[in-house]
This record gives structure tokens, C-alpha cells and sequence, in this order.
């Protein structure tokens, strides 16, 4: 972590051994694609100051539209597990047989995956409570929509994201669009397990804003958020994305004024929308209008 504390050795520059784990491989990783730049938020913004946080949580768009590739340890916990999960014995590849041609020799290996082991085989809401943790931290969600491509090192395999086609070491799902073609559960054509996809797509020719930005908001609003003060922030950099192909729509606390009908008319799940507030209690600070979203807790 930076701290102001820690800002001016920082600048002095930092050992590798020194850093966690995960920041470790991240840094080994990045130099072997021949990358020269790096970002990791608690080192490259100030943690225990306000300002700086509010200025770089605002350009968080910038910082993860213009990335080249962003690695997420999907699988840990915390920056100490690393990039690379441990596969127990039962799940490490093992050899299965030898082939030969001449005097060309070519060994086979195979190895066991669990029944589950892709977010997209999840139906809709089992997805935020089996996925591994960084899957389910509302933050992530905002990195992993405006982020051109992703690499996520789950507890099982690397597997691929980017705007156009999601991929792993096991298979890959190139045509997961076409359901001639598709190998996947049929909910999959509706997008809803590819957020970066169909936004993509959306962005491609905008129409019915008020739907998906109802999907965004409901998909966030089942994420886990350590502050409640970051209910907005956190997903602001989707909004200014969304904004640059709503130029005439003002954005509202967490609702667009041209669709504000529409919009406000959400609810918290199980709940009546004349009810939606009765069991929810009120934030601890204020953080928005009692008429959006981003003033209570809970999913939508």
C-alpha cells in the first residue's frame, strides 16, 4: 500500500521481494510479454488519501479502456495468494499415453475439471455465490467491463475475455453466439454471462438504453462492497462510457434524465416497489438521492 507515509520511499522505487505475491507475478508476467508499465491501484494511488482516491477513482475509464491487458488473480482472496492457483492431486494433469511416428514422439496429457469450472455455466444468481472471490467484488465489475481484454487466472485454468470472445486452456467458446454452433447453456444467448460482450455490442448501436442500463445496475447491485461510500464511484467509469453514447442524457445519481420514467422505477429483490425501502436501512452517510438505486443496500 501507499500511504502518505510511504509516498516519498515509493518514488525511491520498491524491491521485488518485497512486494505480496500476487503484485510479485504480476510484475514477472508483465515483463514477459514485454510490457514496460504496470498499474496496481493501492500502490499507485494514495489509500489513506481522500483526495488523491476521488482523483484517480475518476479516471478510472482512462485507466482501464487504454490498458493493454489486464491480469485479475480471479482465484485469491487477498494480494498475498498469488496468480497462479496450487491444483490439488486431483485436478493436476497426469499422463495418459505415448504417441510415435518414426522417430517422432509426442506425449499425451490429460487432466480432470471440476463439473464447474467457467463463470458462464452458472445460471444468473448462482454465478455471484460459487464464482471465485474477485468475481463477486463490485469494483471488479467496472474494471472488467471497460478493460479491452482480460486475463483471469481462476482456481482452475487461465481463461480469456475480451470484447468480441471469451476463451480458456480447457476450450474455447469463439461461436458462443450461435446456437448452431454453441456447446453452451442456452442463457448464454442473452448476453447476461458476457457483460463486456454485450456491452460491446450495445455500444455498436445503441438502442433501448433504459435495458441495459437496467442490466448494468442489476448485475452491480449483487456485488460485495467493503465501503458503502463507493456505491457510485464504482461505477461511474461504466456511466461515462455509457454517457459518451448518451451525449444528450445527464446522469443522475445512478439514472439517466432522458429514460428518469423508466429508471426510477426499480426495486430491491423479493420486495414491492411501494416496499422496496420499509426492511432496507438507511446508509450511514448520504451518497444519494432517496430515489435512486445507490441509496440502499442490496440486489435489484
Amino acid at each position: 500500500r501507499t500511504t502518505r507515509s510511504t509516498l516519498d520511499v515509493r518514488k525511491l522505487g520498491m524491491k521485488l521481494n518485497s512486494l505480496p505475491k500476487t503484485f510479485h507475478d504480476a510484475v514477472i508476467f508483465t515483463r514477459m510479454l514485454g510490457i514496460r508499465y504496470l498499474w496496481i491501484d493501492s500502490i499507485c494511488i494514495i489509500q489513506d488519501d481522500r483526495q488523491d482516491w476521488s482523483n484517480q477513482a475518476a479516471k478510472m475509464r482512462e485507466v482501464y479502456s487504454n490498458s493493454f491487458l489486464t491480469l485479475a488473480a480471479a482465484h485469491s482472496a487477498n494480494c498475498e495468494s498469488g496468480l497462479f492457483a496450487v491444483l490439488s492431486d486431483e485436478f493436476k494433469p497426469r499422463k495418459l499415453s505415448l504417441l510415435s511416428r518414426g522417430s517422432r514422439h509426442c506425449q499425451l496429457y490429460g487432466r480432470r475439471l471440476p463439473e464447474f469450472c467457467h463463470w458462464w455455466q452458472y445460471s444468473k444468481y448462482e454465478v455471484f455465490a460459487k464464482n471465485p472471490p474477485l468475481f463477486k467484488r463490485a469494483w471488479t465489475y467496472q474494471e472488467r467491463l471497460l478493460s479491452p481484454r482480460i486475463l483471469w487466472f481462476t482456481p482452475w485454468e487461465l481463461q480469456w475475455e475480451c470484447m468480441e470472445a471469451v476463451g480458456c486452456e480447457c476450450s474455447t467458446s469463439e461461436d458462443f453466439f450461435d446456437k448452431e454452433k454453441t456447446p453452451l447453456p442456452i442463457f448464454t444467448q442473452d448476453y447476461w454471462a458476457f457483460p463486456k460482450i454485450r456491452l460491446a455490442k450495445w455500444l455498436e448501436t445503441p438502442s433501448n438504453p433504459h435495458q441495459e442500463w437496467a442490466r448494468i445496475v442489476g448485475e452491480y447491485c449483487h456485488l460485495q462492497m467493503t465501503k458503502e461510500s463507493d456505491k457510485v464511484p464504482a461505477i461511474s467509469g461504466i456511466a461515462a462510457r455509457i454517457g459518451s453514447s448518451r451525449p444528450n442524457a445527464e446522469y443522475l445519481a445512478g439514472l439517466w434524465a432522458d429514460t428518469l420514467a423508466r429508471d426510477i422505477l426499480w426495486h430491491t429483490i423479493n420486495s414491492q416497489p411501494a416496499k422496496a425501502m420499509d426492511h432496507l436501512p438507511p446508509p450511514k452517510s448520504y451518497r444519494a438521492p432517496s430515489w435512486s438505486w445507490a441509496a440502499v443496500e442490496g440486489p435489484l
